[in-house]
């Protein structure tokens, strides 16, 4: 984990002076205990990162701080990865979300999948997820925060031209050994990976996959997986695949 660092929801200019409160002044004074003119890191999620001295604090209400040098990285000349995610319960959806924003994913695409068990999100929680994302981009050293999309239904998705071509996990032929895993070469074409709830895609989600946006079913694997599994592992497998193709 890159050593003090911490996020703002702003643009990041050399000299200025910025104020943390919140969480992210909590975990600096009081669980970090870092003191009045030490430097720090401050992130915003836009891929820029400054070099930040600490001037102040007033109480637990904020924390002043001035920004010393800014770096701001280029975007990255490979495809972005999305993930199309069937909500779940909270551990789980947690999980999914920490561990796929470590592996660098741009785009959370989460529904309500018709033989799931939930349909949708409080406000709240869905700000607990963004939070838990920008946690994730802390510990990983990503300048880039990933943004959410929710709806009710697969089908009611917004999917963005730049996310295609589409994959998803197609557990209709595990035990099929004529159908063999998803080479890797294969796996480095996808920029959207569409994962499906513990019951499985209901044959609407599946024709909406296959026949409106042009889907294809990869496999990865000769067991069934958790939603929570399947997610981290295509994600890993298809985050590594395109690296390999730099």
């Amino acid at each position: 984990m890159p050593c003090y660092r911490f996020y703002i929801n702003s643009n990041l200019v050399k000299d200025a002076k910025i104020i943390l409160q919140g969480d992210q002044l909590h975990h600096m004074k009081n669980v970090m205990r870092i003191r009045i003119g030490e430097i720090v890191q401050v992130i915003n999620g836009r891929n820029q990162l400054a070099q930040a001295t600490i001037d102040k604090y007033q109480g637990n209400q904020s924390g002043h701080l001035t920004l010393n040098h800014v770096y701001t990285k280029e975007l990255p000349d490979k495809p972005a990865i999305n993930l199309i995610q069937p909500l779940t319960r909270s551990k789980g959806l947690d999980l999914v979300i920490e561990k796929c924003t470590e592996l660098g994913v741009k785009h959370f695409y989460l529904y309500g999948s018709q033989q799931g068990e939930i349909s949708s999100l409080s406000l709240a929680r869905q700000n607990k997820l963004t939070q838990i994302a920008i946690s994730a981009l802390k510990q990983s050293g990503r300048l880039d925060l990933p943004t959410f999309t929710f709806a009710d239904r697969l089908h009611d998705l917004k999917i963005e031209q730049h996310a295609y071509p589409v994959c998803f996990g197609d557990t209709r032929h595990l035990n099929d050994d004529h159908v063999g895993l998803t080479p890797q070469s294969t796996l480095a074409n996808y920029k959207t990976i569409c994962i499906g709830p513990e019951q499985g895609f209901s044959d609407m989600e599946l024709h909406y996959l296959q026949n409106q946006i042009g889907a294809s079913g990869i496999k990865i694997s000769p067991f069934t997986l958790r939603s929570e599994t399947a997610s981290i592992a295509i994600t890993t497998l298809v985050a590594h695949a395109n690296l390999l193709t730099q």
